[in-house]
């Protein structure tokens, strides 16, 4: 579950028929056997939820978005730095490799 965290996304409220493995972040206002466990990943193990506290540092790839989750004072999903334009002296070519970089940071699911 915390060894290669991939999580289904985020949710509040458990799903009525998990799959077995299958992983969450718990949402701000969780209900039922998540009750006071904002923040946690809950697995879905033999039959039962099991939580697991993150730590700061803490990446998950939620499947949902194809994103990365980072936890630092909560889940902080990561944002592409904006894409530079305009300007009195434009450089093509370092625009042109700032483009590239973003896009594949975006391709590997580290920005949205």
């Amino acid at each position: 579950m915390l060894l290669n965290p991939v999580v289904e996304g985020i949710l509040s409220v458990p799903p009525a028929e998990p799959t077995s493995g299958a992983c969450y972040i718990v949402g701000e206002q969780p209900t039922d056997e998540w009750a006071g466990l904002a923040d946690a990943i809950a697995g879905w193990i033999d039959g039962q939820w099991t939580f697991a506290s993150p730590s700061p540092g803490l990446a998950v790839h939620e499947k949902s978005s194809g994103t990365s989750l980072l936890y630092s004072n909560g889940w902080q999903r990561l944002e592409a730095p904006t894409t530079p334009s305009g300007g009195d002296v434009v450089d093509a070519q370092a625009r042109t490799a700032i483009e590239e970089l973003v896009a594949l940071l975006r391709q590997r699911g580290l920005f949205a």
